[in-house]
């Protein structure tokens, strides 16, 4: 049994050299997709935490500013092209315009580069006082729409108690 070794090896054959690259070839086909679909991700994941971010930093502020606005300090409403209040004394504006969020006649800059403020962005105003702010944010073909509402306080309609 011992004298039974083979001495004569060849090699592999060109079917066996074939099937190893195919097979290979069939392995990294799947793992470059693979890495290609978690890139993709990440990317898509990314530009929604940005655009979060910048809609939740943007509608802090203009909650912010609304809160605390009484209708006797409003001296008048413009629904041009968005919405955007002028507060009497100071001719200061609050809200959306142009595409743009105005706060105190600055236009109020988005954290992220590439996140642009589209044109539905609106506020609108509601009955008794109460504002519906519509934000949507845009960056890389991704879109983010947020919505909320806001009352402001209706110091003109009080009537003092004797």
């Amino acid at each position: 049994m011992l004298g039974m070794v083979r001495r004569n090896e060849q090699g592999m054959t060109l079917v066996e050299v074939l099937a190893v690259f195919v097979i290979g070839a069939i392995i990294s086909v799947i793992a470059v997709q693979i890495l290609l679909n978690g890139y993709r991700s990440y990317e898509r994941t990314k530009t929604n935490v940005e655009l979060r971010d910048s809609a939740d930093l943007i509608m802090a502020h203009l909650v912010e500013e609304l809160y605390t606005l009484k209708v006797s300090e409003i001296k008048e409403f413009h629904t041009d092209d968005g919405f955007y209040i002028v507060l009497k004394d100071t001719e200061e504006k609050i809200g959306i315009a142009d595409g743009k969020v105005i706060i105190k006649q600055t236009s109020y800059p988005i954290a992220s580069s590439g996140v642009r403020i589209r044109h539905r962005s609106k506020i609108t105003r509601e009955k008794d006082g109460l504002f519906h702010i519509t934000l949507v944010l845009e960056k890389n073909g991704n879109s983010l729409h947020l919505e909320s509402e806001i009352g402001i306080i209706n110091d003109i309609d009080i009537v003092p108690k004797e």
